[in-house]
């Protein structure tokens, strides 16, 4: 079905006097591979839609091909992505990649026919599968690592240990097979160096500034002006730390009684987890668990609330979140959670807290609402930061890294 879809790369040249490699040049076209894309929300899936969005503007040509969603299609984004989708089980993929998934892969990529191929995250199901698949073709592969084990940052060498053993007897020993490594962080590269002994290139998670330019208020969320609105924002996994933020808040309460904290991001059974928890301390009258929000009202939410808080268990690279959060102004107390800490600390836009106690948490947040100094300082911190980070200036360097790949240099 992709052949129909697909214009030949004739059809895409910008003019007929062009040369022929001027026109490969222009219209470089690229597939972005990786399970985690929408509906499986998190990081790497806005890290892939913007990539994405942003590659188009310097003429290339982007599939995104995952095995998320519930049926085989090929779809276009109200943005105008194009995003192939062949669904596949995530995990059990991972131990022993599926002939089905090695198939439908290598006929999409026979299909598209790409300059190269770049696939995000680099343990799981596509990962393993991108180098059977293609093992015939000469299509340069490039894997992006957005991700670090749990208490990476504490445990690094016994970490060390377990990666280079998986690496040589389990699946994962593919890793070694991409012609190029990008990491979203300095952690993140040093993880990932213990599976391959080639240069990595760090290319840090980027926003898309754009998207910033809505506004929001409480009373878009049915708050009033003089509550105090705190928010966490993560996908549906345990490791992003909900109870200690709701623990956090309770604690909180006692000092800032007319509060609110809102989630989002979270469905499914860890949605009713955090509803449960919330009720167990008894403040499910101050929490609401939004779930998954279209991303103009999540933008609104970031405008609205007075504290970004995250307070993930470990095992963050980097966190988008944390941009987001930045773009919109939005002061941010967090964990350390491996990589989080050095964010933090180099964007000067939060206060970092190493302990997981509570009450060290809320010291931090009253630090941030009591002073105001504090506070515009934060914000003024954050955005400066973000925009370093926007993805018009990072996409050159995907860029770069893309062209080295297709000269073999």
């Amino acid at each position: 079905f992709l052949m129909i879809l697909r214009p030949p790369r004739s059809t895409l040249s910008p003019s007929s006097a062009a040369s022929d490699v001027y026109k490969r040049q222009i219209f470089m076209r690229v597939v972005l591979a990786s399970d985690f894309f929408s509906p499986r929300s998190g990081g790497i899936s806005i890290h892939l839609e913007h990539l994405a969005k942003y590659l188009t503007k310097i003429n290339y040509n982007p599939y995104i091909l995952t095995t998320s969603g519930d049926r085989t299609c090929f779809e276009k984004t109200d943005g105008g992505l194009k995003v192939i989708r062949i669904p596949s089980p995530l995990y059990s993929n991972l131990v022993i990649p599926k002939k089905k998934l090695i198939k439908n892969v290598e006929c999409i990529i026979n299909d598209i026919d790409p300059d190269l191929v770049n696939v995000h995250h680099a343990f799981s199901p596509m990962t393993v599968t991108i180098p059977k698949a293609i093992s015939i073709n000469n299509i340069p592969k490039i894997l992006t690592n957005h991700s670090v084990p749990i208490c990476y940052d504490i445990y690094r060498s016994q970490w060390s240990k377990i990666a280079r053993l998986l690496s040589v007897y389990t699946v994962l020993k593919h890793i070694r097979h991409y012609d190029r490594f990008i990491a979203v962080s300095r952690i993140a590269a040093d993880f990932i160096k213990n599976f391959v002994n080639k240069t990595i290139y760090i290319i840090p998670n980027g926003v898309d500034l754009e998207e910033f330019n809505v506004k929001g208020s409480k009373e878009d969320f049915n708050i009033s002006e003089d509550t105090n609105l705190f928010i966490m924002v993560g996908r549906s996994t345990l490791k992003k730390g909900y109870e200690l933020g709701l623990l956090t808040f309770k604690h909180l309460l006692k000092h800032y009684p007319n509060s609110m904290l809102l989630i989002a991001g979270p469905t499914g059974w860890i949605a009713k987890y955090i509803t449960v928890v919330s009720k167990i301390l008894r403040i499910s009258d101050k929490v609401k668990v939004l779930g998954f929000i279209p991303r103009e009202r999540l933008i609104k939410l970031y405008n609205a609330a007075d504290v970004f808080l995250h307070f993930p268990w470990g095992g963050e690279s980097f966190g988008i979140v944390l941009l987001e959060a930045m773009a919109s102004g939005t002061p941010i107390v967090a964990s350390s959670g491996d990589g989080l800490k050095y964010i933090l600390e180099k964007s000067k836009a939060g206060i970092v807290v190493t302990s997981y106690n509570a009450y060290e948490i809320v010291k931090a947040i009253i630090k941030v609402l009591k002073n105001d100094n504090l506070r515009e300082e934060l914000i003024v911190n954050g955005k400066k930061f973000a925009e370093r980070y926007s993805w018009f200036r990072l996409v050159k360097h995907v860029d770069k890294v893309y062209k080295m790949a297709l000269h073999g240099e």
